[in-house]
């Protein structure tokens, strides 16, 4: 039996996020006394690349990045300001809010705020949008990731960020990663 409208069936793969790193040791500083919020630090990775040395030119200032994850925490201190949107692919019905904890961390290293608190991100003043493609657990099909892609190149997003991955690629998801390219998006995985 064919249908001229199915193009190909593939399997919808589980998809993993990374582990959110642990704080190295000595780096867990202390908040000062009245303040709930530990002095701001350089992420090492941020330092890594030196990105301090840019932001004479350039914050990442109206660049709309999408953190494809566990959703952000859209009350953080350190986001809050720059957390401009998102979607839920795994159930749109519900918001994209982090119950994991890894998207919040990642869209730290991204863009969190120079505010003499936390941290600061590698893009501090870029617009954040939580693209939620991953469950509480970090686990996520690949259906809600090509949907999230889709969301993406939709509401013109200018970088994503993924931080999953899977044991195995298929065709759809080449494709769905092909077409992102194609919509001039750079991709960071």
């Amino acid at each position: 039996l064919a249908y001229s409208a199915v193009e190909r069936i593939d399997d919808d793969l589980i998809i993993e996020g990374a582990p959110k790193p642990e704080t190295p040791p000595g780096k867990d500083k202390k908040p000062k006394p009245g303040n709930d919020q530990p002095p701001q630090t350089l992420p090492w990775g941020v330092d890594r690349i030196d990105a301090d040395f840019i932001w004479a030119l350039s914050t990442g200032a109206g660049v709309k990045v999408a953190i494809m994850d566990t959703g952000i925490d859209t009350n953080h201190p350190d986001l809050k300001a720059n957390v401009k949107g998102g979607v839920n692919t795994i159930n749109p019905r519900k918001n994209y809010k982090d119950d994991n904890g890894h998207g919040t961390h990642v869209a730290g290293t991204v863009a969190a705020l120079d505010n003499e608190i936390g941290v600061v991100g590698v893009a501090p003043q870029a617009n954040l949008y939580g693209v939620k493609v991953l469950d509480k657990k970090g686990n996520g099909w690949l259906s809600d990731i090509i949907e999230g892609l889709d969301w993406c190149i939709n509401n013109d997003i200018q970088v994503i960020n993924m931080s999953f991955g899977s044991t195995s690629g298929n065709l759809s998801f080449e494709e769905a990663i092909y077409k992102v390219y194609l919509a001039g998006i750079t991709q960071v995985a």
